[in-house]
């Protein structure tokens, strides 16, 4: 048949191929159409070229249609074009041929069998053994390095693209393949592009899909990890509309969707690694501004809202703080949403008052500042930002988490500062309720939240340290909290955002001496936290505060200074309470009046643990740890399924010499 030639009879504005209405012929493969209109005008080259591409192959059975597959994109596959009716001067040869049904070549047979929806999800991919799926979710070998597991997890999915494409004979899965290791969320998008293309009924998705592909293979690898969120979404919008149960005959679950999000997200772990421990990516990190250093500024703080290994952690924190610093932004998870405040307080002090709270189910302590003047609250939420930044990087069981800002809907805002709710208050009210406890533990307590704040990169002092900052857990553990005071120190000092006089509120009599020189530097340091440390032990053993017998806070600092110190308790309450002459020796060596002749915390720690005749600790450990889910909505978190990995199962690896082991390196963090 001549391609440019319209058969007689043929009524354009009645037929039909692949839902455009221009195709004129009754029986045409897809050549023939692609040819006929290139002679016509652009427009209709470019719809048929749009048919081409959207063509499904169609067979005519007494007036059922019976959808075969994507005959337009098979290689040397001829698609059978259907017309709905044609005009009376049809001899009836021709209506006999096409009442007749007609039978497909013994390729376009072939094709159609193979290409069947459940042919992705029953066919065993090449080297692997297993259907797509779960080769894709599969959970390989462990390996801790970053860099090879980047370059182990794009083995893995390029193989998977290459054993797809062999055993489906279609080469258009390679548009979701990726060259390099900067992409992320790579099984993911394998995963999509793969199920759009063989089981979708919506071609549209798919092209959009490549369009957008091409775009992202354009970015460098600082502009695709920075928009990790807009990745994932456009993936999730795309299995809604082209996957679900509503839009694809061959239903998808959830379930696999958000198994590799959590395996991909390992992959987005690996990349953060490389970028903070990279001297070249880490410079280029700390250049970002505006928008992109937020979305990095909370990929970062996202990242250590879970746990990770040690010798990572500090490079993550200090890129935080930097890039935070240098870009003058916080992560928006800091300031907390939705919170429910009582309305009068529980609890007042010498920064502010404290209320009850809830959020999402969660009992809060909320803690809101004094602020006088509403022109100041604005450089205070700022400063409180920049120290809120370090104090949510704080992970351990005797350091109170803190939650977060929130800022009051009051008609006068306040700056609220937020952390668990401990039932049992402060050390000084638990020990009046339960006077008979055996406080060696708690001192043990106290020891070891100093241990870690020193030992942190950047250490962090306490800075005010005393019985009513000491909160009890619901198994009777000691947190160190409130740190109103603290001070985070590296070689630029930076000071604390409250600058209340540091011995107000009674304070005073857990300073330091060299805190008292006018001379010196009067600045709280690691030393001065063990001094005060020595005086939380004296007030819990004591059951009064230092220098009980001097009523005026002011007139304890001349005695100090002179090296004036408590005396040994006398009576029974401190015996039952665990005191005896080795811990009143360690109090008196860690409240010495020279600084350098105090121990450090680590000396405590060991010296506490090896006193004789300490009682077992058999108190069990608290859920304390930040709430990341009432934080973060579900699929917000790029973290928040992270925890699935460990619920998937693992598969053969590949067969083939060449396949590197993937890596899983999650919760070995």
């Amino acid at each position: 048949m001549n391609n440019n030639t319209i058969p007689p009879g043929t009524n354009p504005s009645e037929t039909r191929i692949g839902g455009h209405e221009d195709q004129q012929y009754r029986y045409l493969n897809a050549n023939d159409a692609l040819n006929y209109f290139k002679t016509r005008s652009p427009v209709e080259s470019e719809k048929a070229e749009s048919a081409m591409l959207e063509a499904r192959e169609f067979r005519i059975d007494e007036g059922r249609r019976t959808k075969m597959d994507k005959g337009g994109e098979l290689e040397g596959l001829e698609a059978e074009m259907l017309v709905t009716k044609h005009t009376k001067e049809c001899d009836g040869s021709d209506c006999a041929a096409e009442n007749k049904p007609s039978s497909p070549s013994p390729k376009a047979e072939n094709a159609t069998k193979a290409l069947d929806p459940p042919f992705i999800h029953t066919n065993m991919l090449p080297a692997f053994n297993t259907a797509l799926d779960q080769t894709l979710i599969a959970d390989l070998p462990l390996c801790i390095d970053p860099i090879t597991y980047i370059r182990a997890d794009g083995k893995h999915v390029d193989s998977i693209v290459q054993g797809l494409s062999t055993s489906s004979q279609n080469k258009e899965i390679h548009h979701a393949h990726f060259l390099g290791d900067t992409m992320i969320y790579r099984r993911l998008i394998v995963y999509v592009f793969a199920h759009l293309l063989f089981c979708s009924s919506n071609r549209n998705l798919l092209i959009q899909f490549k369009k957008t592909l091409q775009q992202w293979k354009a970015w460098d690898g600082i502009t695709i990890i920075q928009n990790y969120q807009l990745i994932k979404d456009h993936l999730w919008d795309l299995f809604q509309r082209g996957l679900t149960a509503e839009a694809s005959a061959t239903p998808h679950s959830e379930e696999t969707f958000r198994k590799l999000v959590a395996l991909d997200a390992v992959g987005i772990c690996a990349h953060l690694k490389v970028w903070v421990t990279d001297d070249s990516k880490y410079q280029e990190l700390l250049t970002l501004r505006g928008q992109m250093a937020q979305s990095m500024v909370n990929l970062l703080q996202a990242r250590l809202d879970f746990p990770m290994e040690l010798k990572y952690k500090p490079r993550h924190v200090k890129a935080l703080l930097k890039l935070c610093r240098a870009s003058g932004l916080y992560p928006e998870s800091l300031a907390l949403k939705g919170i429910e405040m009582e309305r009068h307080p529980v609890d007042n002090g010498g920064y502010g008052d404290v209320y009850k709270g809830q959020l999402h189910g969660r009992k809060l302590a909320i803690k809101v500042l004094k602020v006088y003047q509403s022109s100041n609250l604005t450089k205070l939420l700022k400063n409180f930002l920049s120290e809120a930044v370090i104090w949510r990087q704080l992970s351990h069981p005797n350091v109170l988490p803190f939650y977060g800002i929130y800022q009051s809907d009051d008609s006068l805002p306040r700056l609220c500062l937020t952390s668990p709710w401990m039932e049992n208050g402060n050390a000084v009210e638990f020990l009046n309720h339960h006077p008979d406890t055996h406080c060696v533990h708690l001192a043990s307590d106290m020891a070891l939240g100093l241990e870690y704040l020193h030992r942190l990169q950047p250490s962090v002092v306490h800075g005010d340290l005393k019985g009513a900052n000491i909160l009890i857990t619901q198994s009777g553990r000691a947190c160190l909290a409130d740190f109103g005071l603290a001070i985070a120190i590296d070689s630029n000092t930076m000071t604390v955002a409250q600058n209340s006089t540091i011995r107000s509120g009674g304070t005073v009599r857990w300073q330091a001496p060299e805190l008292f020189n006018p001379t010196g530097c009067q600045q709280n340091t690691t030393c001065s936290d063990i001094y005060a440390f020595a005086c939380v032990c004296y007030e819990m053993f004591s059951g009064q505060v230092p220098f009980y017998e001097i009523r005026q806070d002011y007139s304890v600092i001349i005695p100090v200074m002179n090296g004036k110190r408590p005396d040994f308790p006398s009576g029974d309450l401190s015996q039952t309470r665990g005191l005896n002459t080795e811990l009143w020796d360690l109090i008196q060596a860690c409240w010495a009046q020279d600084p350098i002749q105090r121990p450090i915390v680590k000396q405590i720690v060991e010296c506490l643990r090896s006193l004789p005749h300490r009682l077992a600790d058999n108190r069990p450990l608290d859920d304390i740890h930040f709430p990341t889910q009432a934080v973060y909505g579900h699929d917000e978190h790029p973290f928040a399924t992270i925890v699935a990995v460990d619920q998937i199962s693992p598969v053969p690896a590949p067969t083939t010499a060449e396949q590197v082991p993937l890596a899983s390196a999650l919760t070995a963090e």
